[in-house]
């Protein structure tokens, strides 16, 4: 544990290069800290959930997501993503993004990098290695108006983050983004839950994630915190 504070306590861990998640080694990325944090939202479960199942409102928790655009969807619950960071961060990243409702009580949204053919890399973008990520929603037990949420981020970011010098900044940096994450979706569910202030820019549920999003940060731009990649073995070991 690296701290906990405000509601929001947060983890990090080196995975080993050799570690292999669905099917793929974590390699180069293992440089980098993993980091889990988790907290309790002041918002049902289902309301939480429709948050990342509305590509229009992703800006509301998810700074580092200018823009996210939907290439193909490979299931009623799989689809291919490509989302921007903008300039002049310049990063962009390509997921498989599988969304499961696991019991009447828990929802999980993982991803995977993905490589796509409509996806071609940008000129002047950097593409990210995205080895692990999740996250995982709970009814909370004691109080079922609230939602006691799980996240697993792990990202190469690339280009000078590769360097010797970036990678100590980036996980220097690696704890904050995830509890900046955490603080702006129990802001954005407590819109939902009330009623105010919910930027629409779209319908929302599974069947219409799609669109344009702003926003992003100066200070956490080198560890970019989108939410997921495909869960297995350890890493869902550890966000129970």
């Amino acid at each position: 544990q690296v701290n906990s504070e405000f509601g929001i306590t947060v983890w990090r861990k080196y995975l080993s290069e050799d570690m292999e998640i669905a099917g793929k080694a974590i390699g180069k990325a293992s440089k980098f800290a993993c980091v889990r944090a988790s907290a309790v939202i002041d918002a049902p479960l289902d309301q939480v959930y429709d948050l990342f199942t509305d590509n229009s409102r992703v800006h509301e928790y998810n700074e580092y997501c200018k823009d996210v655009v939907d290439l193909e969807w490979l299931d009623a619950v799989t689809k291919v993503t490509h989302s921007l960071t903008g300039r002049p961060w310049s990063r962009d990243f390509v997921t498989r993004v599988h969304y499961r409702e696991i019991d009447e009580n828990t929802r999980l949204v993982v991803n995977r990098a993905e490589e796509h053919p409509r996806a071609a890399l940008q000129k002047g973008y950097t593409r990210m290695e995205m080895p692990l990520g999740a996250n995982l929603m709970r009814r909370l037990e004691s109080d079922p108006s609230k939602t006691e949420f799980t996240l697993i981020t792990h990202v190469n970011p690339g280009g000078v983050a590769n360097t010797h010098f970036g990678s100590i900044l980036t996980n220097r940096l690696s704890t904050d983004s995830p509890r900046q994450f955490l603080e702006k979706l129990g802001d954005a569910a407590v819109r939902s839950r009330t009623g105010r202030g919910a930027k629409k820019k779209g319908g929302g549920g599974v069947a219409a994630l799609q669109t344009k999003i702003q926003s992003l940060s100066e200070r956490r731009s080198l560890y970019l915190s989108v939410g997921g990649v495909m869960i297995a073995g350890a890493g869902y070991s550890w966000m129970k």
